[in-house]
């Protein structure tokens, strides 16, 4: 009987405590590893994530003022990168900013546009898979929460392994006073997951932005769906929707030509 009541215990402390664990990197393919340098050549590890074909969602931080990205793949011990440049892939939010009185950083969110050439590149030796995106969600203390990302409690290194970390919800939205912002427990985060996910119900929410005392800050993804929206499926989605239209006139014209050559 005792035994039983150690083993229940145990059960509970394992499943309601944080953890982290290495992951096995087929399961996350939509996971970037990113490197970039400064002008001065001084480096900073980040991470970000693949939400469409042509786009990496990151924290702005990472990619503002840098000259080179590298995505990295480290497959097997044979290290594999592609360079980017820093200032034609960078799209970064227009109002990101260093919130001094607050001690945060304010729209902490960028993409990296690849080009045609890059997606093949990317899909050719590190076969990238999409994850969705949530744009309505409501986070409670009680939803299960994680990140992923290479960090470690060594802020001069990364993890060789990619890392899936479980995080708790704290309530901070009063002191924050923000709905751009969402934010967790401490906990198991750390320099090297910035620009990461945060995900929920296998959905990304948030992107790991920065630590504030106790507390992670994570770019909450559902206020920024129209700036998302614009940079990411805007110009692809006006392109199409003026070719649907284009053909529609032309079918329409073309209907009613054959009617007016069938009954006059």
């Amino acid at each position: 009987m005792l035994s039983t009541k150690i083993l229940i215990i145990l059960v509970i402390i394992l499943f309601a405590s944080p953890f982290t664990c290495a992951c096995d990197e087929n399961e996350f393919k939509f996971m970037v590893q990113l490197i970039t340098l400064d002008f001065e050549n001084n480096q900073r590890d980040c991470a970000g994530s693949y939400i469409a074909e042509k786009y990496i969602l990151t924290a702005a931080h990472c990619v503002n003022n840098t000259k080179e990205i590298h995505i990295v793949d480290n497959d097997e011990n044979q290290l594999k990168s592609l360079i980017l440049d820093s200032n034609k892939a960078s799209v970064i939010h227009e109002k990101f900013c260093e919130n001094k009185e607050k001690h945060r950083l304010d729209n902490d969110i960028a993409l990296i546009h690849l080009n045609d050439n890059q997606v093949a590149q990317i899909k050719r030796n590190i076969a990238l898979r999409t994850i969705s995106v949530s744009y309505d969600y409501d986070i409670s203390e009680k939803t299960e929460l994680y990140v992923l990302g290479w960090g470690t409690s060594d802020p001069n290194a990364v993890n060789d392994k990619l890392e899936k970390k479980s995080v708790r919800k704290k309530n901070c939205e009063e002191e924050i006073n923000d709905e751009s912002v969402v934010c967790t427990h401490k906990d198991n985060v750390y320099k090297g997951d910035s620009g990461g996910p945060l995900i929920a119900d296998d959905k990304q929410i948030g992107i790991v932005s920065g630590g504030v005392e106790e507390s992670i800050l994570y770019t909450f993804l559902p206020y920024y769906k129209s700036w998302i929206a614009k940079n990411v499926e805007g110009p692809e989605t006006d392109k199409n929707s003026s070719t649907e239209h284009v053909i529609i006139a032309v079918t329409m014209i073309l209907c009613l030509m054959y009617i007016n050559f069938i009954y006059f």
